[in-house]
């Protein structure tokens, strides 16, 4: 999720000019960062909750894939299985 926010901004700042140039200078697909870009869908409430939950490359977070299935879930199932998650965690 923080580097959804980070991207975007590059983005809304015309750091880079396009998602293209974005992935060119990451070094990833741009189908990558449509994919990371696509989790800004959620609700604000759920990004928030994300954020909480860690950075998944130290393993304390989830990736990309996992996240997206929240995008076809409702507002109230995307907070409860946060919700859920991070109890399991705590």
């Amino acid at each position: 999720m923080a580097l959804a926010l980070d991207w975007q901004q590059r983005l809304d700042t015309r750091e880079v000019s396009s998602r293209a140039e974005l992935a060119r200078q990451l070094g990833v697909s741009s189908a990558y960062v449509s994919r990371v870009l696509g989790l800004l869908h959620l609700t604000p409430d759920a990004r928030s909750l994300i954020l909480t939950l860690g950075d998944p490359i130290e393993g304390n977070g989830f990736g990309i894939h996992t996240l997206r299935s929240l995008l076809h879930c409702s507002v109230d199932e995307q907070i409860n299985w946060i919700k859920e998650t991070q109890n399991r965690r705590a």
